[in-house]
């Protein structure tokens, strides 16, 4: 089996773990940025799921890995930021879950990454980078979300370290 079918199943795996937690955690969480932030994640990790088991079964078919980057565009999506006091005084049981969330694509992201340097062929980098660029964007909507409410969590008790 090719290096590149191996990273492939194991990427398609841990894709369907982050397609499940996101649907789960949409649910778990009160402030409505984050569920819907994480109903868009559910979404967009369910894309990759189907896009990485197509690439798996081209592989199959022994078939070269092509990449083209239109093939994999992902729907760009705004994160709303909000006045702090309009922010929802119970999110702060959301931070967990978030910070938790920001690191599962923190994995991702370094995972692709590390991917497309383990990997000889032009295509499949290419394939790697523009995944490890998708989860990329994912971890910065996250880190941005939980700097606003930790900072919300910070004033509720008094506290602005910055």
């Amino acid at each position: 089996m090719s290096k590149t079918k191996k990273i492939l199943e194991y990427a398609l795996e841990m894709e369907k773990k982050g397609a499940s937690f996101y649907k789960e955690q949409a649910n778990n969480v009160k402030n409505e940025e984050a569920k819907k932030l994480f109903e868009k994640l559910a979404d967009f990790e369910q894309e990759h799921v189907n896009y990485i088991q197509k690439k798996i079964e081209e592989l199959g078919k022994d078939k070269a890995i092509v990449f083209d980057p239109e093939e994999i565009s992902e729907e760009e999506f705004i994160f709303e930021t909000r006045k702090k006091e309009e922010l929802d005084k119970q999110t702060k049981n959301d931070l967990p879950i978030i910070r938790m969330a920001y690191l599962i694509e923190k994995d991702f992201h370094d995972f692709y990454k590390k991917a497309s340097q383990q990997v000889a062929e032009k295509d499949a980098k290419g394939l790697f980078i523009e995944l490890a660029n998708w989860e990329e964007k994912h971890l910065n909507y996250l880190y941005k979300m939980y700097q606003q409410l930790m900072q919300e969590f910070w004033f509720d008790m008094g506290f602005e370290p910055f």
